[in-house]
């Protein structure tokens, strides 16, 4: 089991949270409200929206050591990826 006070599980994971959020929705609202009401116009808010919650979850979300995690993996995809694609 984790050990964690409630205090640093509130600043540590819904601080984090509640600032992703909030930075991450103004685009897609005003978006929203802006175009026409089509298809295709909703299915590219809902792009919009997920690239910006992708985007500030790594530079708002993420801590220094979550990010060295992830890149490592990413590469490691990456790598993994070209291996596969020269078979």
């Amino acid at each position: 089991m984790i050990h964690l006070s409630l205090y640093r599980y509130f600043h540590q994971v819904v601080l984090r949270c509640l600032w992703v959020l909030l930075l991450a929705t103004p685009l897609p609202i005003v978006l929203f409200y802006v175009l026409p009401n089509t298809f295709v116009v909703n299915i590219f808010i809902c792009v919009i929206c997920v690239f910006m919650m992708l985007l500030f979850s790594y530079f708002v979300g993420l801590t220094v050591n979550e990010k060295v995690y992830f890149e490592k993996k990413v590469i490691f995809l990456k790598n993994r990826f070209k291996e596969f694609r020269n078979i």
